[in-house]
């Protein structure tokens, strides 16, 4: 004690500082669970996930946090059973960002953020047999379906569509294949 100095203790906050609660799951433990974690841990995870989606049902919380549970659930398990298991600490931010990642994959409803998700499938202009071969065709070279073929390969391709295909109203599977076999040098339907 000789050494301690109460001026720096103090100036550096130490005596009111608070710690963040952990849970820590120990090398031995295969079957840890969130009820050993630190006082105050599975409140500090709820408030983190409300702080981000304030609107999250109790319902759609508790299914997240149990995911997030099963998860450490498993890691743990895996540690123990490889015989050197060493202790390890989940931070409320690992917990609950494992949970909002649940929640935003799986149960959030659906933003509207422009996420690849919220795109139509198929698209309104998307080849069907009830639209004319001429705009079936059109979407296959708009869309580069042809992209792949040498520029003399692809006006073959238009003169064989317009003498074949739009002769017979070919379907849009039909349009595919063809392009398909000219891509690869099949032999083509007469």
């Amino acid at each position: 004690m000789d050494n301690f100095d109460l001026k720096k203790y103090l100036a550096e906050n130490r005596l009111f500082e608070k710690k963040s609660p952990v849970w820590t799951i120990e090398g031995w433990d295969d079957s840890p669970n969130i009820e050993s974690a630190d006082e105050g841990y599975v409140e500090a995870v709820v408030n983190y996930i409300k702080s981000t989606h304030p609107d999250i049902s109790n319902e759609d919380l508790k299914k997240s946090m149990e995911v997030a549970e099963e998860t450490w659930y498993n890691e743990g398990r895996e540690n123990a059973k490889s015989g050197d298991g060493e202790d390890f600490e989940v931070s409320v931010k690992e917990f609950a960002d494992g949970a909002i990642e649940y929640y935003e994959d799986a149960l959030a409803p659906d933003s509207g953020d422009g996420d690849e998700d919220d795109y139509e499938w198929p698209p309104a202009d998307f080849p069907s047999d009830k639209k004319p071969f001429d705009h079936n065709l059109k979407w296959y070279i708009d869309n580069d379906k042809l992209a792949n073929l040498e520029p003399d390969a692809k006006a073959a391709f238009l003169n064989y569509a317009e003498k074949v295909l739009k002769p017979s109203n070919a379907s849009p599977d039909e349009i595919a294949d063809a392009i398909y076999r000219f891509e690869f040098g099949y032999p083509l339907k007469k």
